[in-house]
């Protein structure tokens, strides 16, 4: 996230890092090659806090959840143990908003503070949200994948996402009561860095089918 702006305003809160992903991929496993696609959903936060004094702070924050449609490749970098493997990791995805979020581009908002003294203060403000309905973005990483059992892994994989730095944007303008002055912000938040997840493996084992003809001679 970056941001941009007068005296005042700092970044808010990311509660985003306290957000979970979650989503399933399911995979084809051919050799050393693992071929996989499904849906996760990723969440992109971006928001600002204006500090009218210490004991008085505004903030203004949206998060607006894509889902996300990968297909990755993965290669066997290093076997160390039967159970255990490690593997490389490449892949693109469609990011798409299917309308979770129907957030308003413009609303004002009005905050007042009444001091100890009966005197008020208000806060006027003018926010602007703007986001994209669709991106694309690539990843690369590694995993780490340990066999519980015949059928079923746990495996730990750490991602580095690419993307543009401008998927979701706020600004805002505020304008406090008895003070002419405007202050103004811009904050921008993009899909782009390192992100660790943890996953269970089912492994569904392929049948083979055989057809008997029986060949009549004449």
């Amino acid at each position: 996230m970056t941001k941009q702006g007068d005296n005042g305003f700092a970044n808010a809160d990311p509660f985003n890092l306290r957000n979970s992903r979650y989503g399933l991929l399911v995979g084809y496993h051919i050799g050393q090659v693992t071929v996989e696609s499904g849906a996760i959903t990723l969440p992109i936060y971006t928001g600002y806090r204006f500090v009218v004094d210490p004991s008085f702070v505004i903030g203004s924050g949206t998060k607006v959840t894509y889902w996300q449609f990968p297909l990755n490749i993965q290669y066997t970098l290093w076997r160390p143990a039967k159970q255990l493997n490690l593997n490389a990791l490449a892949g693109m995805a469609v990011n798409t908003e299917l309308g979770e979020s129907l957030l308003s581009p413009t609303y004002q908002t009005i905050a007042t503070r009444t001091s100890p003294g009966g005197s008020q203060t208000t806060t006027r403000s003018i926010i602007t949200t703007l986001y994209r309905k669709s991106f694309l973005s690539t990843s690369l990483g590694v995993s780490l994948n340990y066999q519980l059992a015949r059928l079923l892994d746990v495996n730990v994989q750490v991602n580095r996402l690419f993307s543009s730095k401008d998927i979701v944007s706020r600004s805002a303008q505020l304008q406090q009561s008895g003070n002419s002055s405007l202050y103004n912000v811009m904050t921008k938040a993009g899909a782009g860095g390192l992100s660790v997840l943890l996953g269970v493996t089912y492994r569904f084992k392929t049948i083979k089918y055989y057809r008997l003809r029986d060949d009549q001679v004449y």
